[in-house]
């Protein structure tokens, strides 16, 4: 190809640089923006990845809280009842029992706990045979949760409706039959009878909570 003079000559030679040299930076301005997106994105992924986190964290230290607020409620109650049991088995200096209620006084007392505080589910006591008295004399007696033979063992618990009701706990409570996870099905009872009974003729209560 010949030019007629310099100037054309440059002109024809700048034009294709120049074309280049935009297509260039364009191609950079989209490689950079790509890239800032990119960095962009990540870093906004980790501070919402961090800030959700803590957000959860916070709020399973809070239910943590709650939960171990109704826990140490629950245990509470559970010790205060136990407390009263057991000083119904103990004597005092004079031979005479520490602590009287009747039948009727104490179930209505387990059925007030439960009554008092909805986080319960249920509470109960269970006495051994004949150590609250004579079991005889309360034979077909089940307003207050005595068993067939008159056994005290209330166990009040919340109907489906709200309301409140009483019955024996059962002779499950003593059963040494195996559940398949392993445990013993009267393990609620057994193990507490095992280290109570030596020094008490009444054994703690359970609480079932919701």
């Amino acid at each position: 190809m010949h030019f007629r003079s310099l100037r054309s000559f440059v002109v024809a030679l700048a034009g294709p640089c120049l074309l280049a040299i935009v297509a260039a930076l364009v191609i950079y301005n989209l490689f950079a923006a790509a890239r800032t997106q990119q960095t962009v994105d990540e870093h906004t992924g980790a501070l919402v990845e961090s800030a959700l986190n803590a957000r959860l964290d916070a709020i399973a230290e809070a239910e943590g809280e709650r939960i171990q607020r109704e826990l140490n409620n629950a245990m509470t109650i559970a010790n205060q009842l136990a407390t009263t049991n057991a000083l119904m088995g103990m004597e005092d200096e004079e031979g005479q029992r520490s602590l009287y209620l009747s039948r009727r006084q104490l179930s209505n007392l387990v059925r007030q706990t439960v009554a008092e505080n909805p986080a319960l589910l249920d509470a109960f006591i269970g006495w051994e045979p004949n150590a609250f008295g004579d079991d005889d004399r309360y034979v077909g007696d089940e307003r207050y949760g005595h068993d067939g033979s008159g056994r005290f063992m209330p166990w009040w618990y919340r109907t489906d409706d709200g309301t409140l009701a009483v019955l024996p706990l059962g002779d499950t409570m003593e059963s040494d039959e195996r559940l398949p996870s392993g445990v013993r099905e009267g393990e609620y009872y057994l193990a507490p009878e095992k280290l109570w009974l030596p020094a008490l003729s009444t054994l703690p209560l359970m609480i079932t909570m919701v």
